[in-house]
């Protein structure tokens, strides 16, 4: 498999805008529109090639959806988890089946090399195996190795 390509430009203020947004509190380090990866400063050495890593899948999610499609799943889903499961901006964000294939795969460097198409609707749409208090740990302990 060849090695994927991107764009990468700085845009803090354009990413703490856009986890205004997506609520996850101006917390955002970077945001994934093919061709661009959108970054900060903020990110931690250690966890910036598992930050990469998890917006890469996001390239392969709006190929294989056209785009659109990948945008309107996402607020399908949004509508349905903030109308009916009352749940908040940042916690429907977690739950999204994009992000939760993202997240539950950014620590496997070789994931986009086996991945299966359409991945995000295959296995995210029911099953949300990631607990956020799961990732802040493993990402902590990242940041802590040296």
């Amino acid at each position: 498999m060849r090695k994927p390509w991107y764009i990468e430009i700085k845009a803090t203020k354009f990413l703490y805008w856009y986890s205004k947004f997506t609520g996850t509190h101006g917390g955002a380090k970077m945001a994934a529109f093919y061709p661009f990866i959108f970054t900060t400063s903020e990110i931690h050495p250690n966890m910036r090639p598992y930050f990469i890593n998890h917006e890469l899948i996001h390239f392969a999610q709006q190929l294989e959806t056209l785009f659109f499609f990948n945008w309107l799943w996402m607020s399908i889903e949004s509508g349905y988890y903030t109308g009916f499961k009352n749940m908040t901006l940042f916690e429907t964000y977690v739950i999204h089946a994009s992000e939760q294939e993202a997240y539950d795969n950014m620590f496997n460097l070789e994931y986009l090399q086996s991945r299966k198409h359409f991945s995000q609707f295959r296995k995210y749409i029911k099953n949300k195996p990631v607990i956020w208090t799961e990732y802040l740990d493993k990402k902590q302990k990242i940041e802590e190795s040296i």
